[in-house]
């Protein structure tokens, strides 16, 4: 997952504005790239499941949906970004390979950006399990958020 946030990261950072790459469909293809994968494993198990399920019943069947919503797109002067920036002191540039609702707002034209307590390497998988370094500084930065809008 790293190798394909550094190149997505890298990607990312040279475009600007007037390149001609449609960034929503590229960010779209580099998370299919990590997405498809796990889904073919994920349909493999239940083929095997459902195989099992047809030896006791003939009319059984096994149904998935994947419901995917619009990706998050790096924002040119986000302020969403930027507030962010400002409560965490990180400068960088992060992009990711995974889905969240957060496409959704900004399809809406919210500034977005999507953060939280952890590591996505330990997030959705068996024994997941959360530092409790970082919920206290998710802690941290909820409080200065809070000071900023207070002063605001």
């Amino acid at each position: 997952m790293t190798e394909v946030s550094n190149v997505t990261n890298t990607v990312l950072t040279t475009l600007d504005i007037g390149s001609g790459i449609d960034s929503a469909k590229l960010a779209r293809d580099l998370t299919d790239a990590v997405q498809l994968p796990q889904q073919n494993k994920i349909q493999a198990q239940i083929d095997v499941i459902e195989a099992e399920m047809k030896a006791i019943d003939p009319n059984s069947f096994f149904d998935m949906h994947v419901m995917r919503g619009p990706a998050v797109v790096p924002e040119v002067e986000g302020k969403a970004e930027a507030l962010a920036r400002r409560l965490t002191g990180d400068n960088g540039t992060h992009t990711v390979a995974y889905g969240t609702d957060g496409g959704h707002f900004q399809a809406k034209g919210f500034s977005v950006v999507v953060c939280g307590p952890g590591s996505i390497e330990q997030a959705h998988q068996p024994d997941e399990f959360i530092e409790l370094t970082e919920f206290q500084a998710g802690e941290a930065m909820l409080t200065r958020l809070l000071d900023s809008l207070q002063t605001a």
